[in-house]
């Protein structure tokens, strides 16, 4: 049967290597999140640029529609 103490020093090594590994993942976290926040204007622009081009040909073929109807 292992001592208290045994056990005791485990579980606070194992403590150990969950802390480190909770810290890098934080810093994992938090740099990743930078980077979508640094992102996120030049994406949030290009879905602008995407959502006008399909506004744009959709009033085209609306165009093309009303157009075919009156022929």
């Amino acid at each position: 049967m292992p001592s208290l103490l045994r056990v005791s020093l485990d579980h606070l090594e194992k403590q150990g290597r969950v802390d480190s590994q909770d810290q890098r993942g934080n810093l994992e976290k938090k740099e990743k999140r930078e980077m979508l926040e640094k992102m996120a204007p030049k994406v949030m622009q290009e879905k602008r640029v995407i959502q006008d081009h399909q506004l744009q040909e959709l009033r085209e073929n609306l165009e093309n529609l009303v157009v075919q109807d009156k022929r």
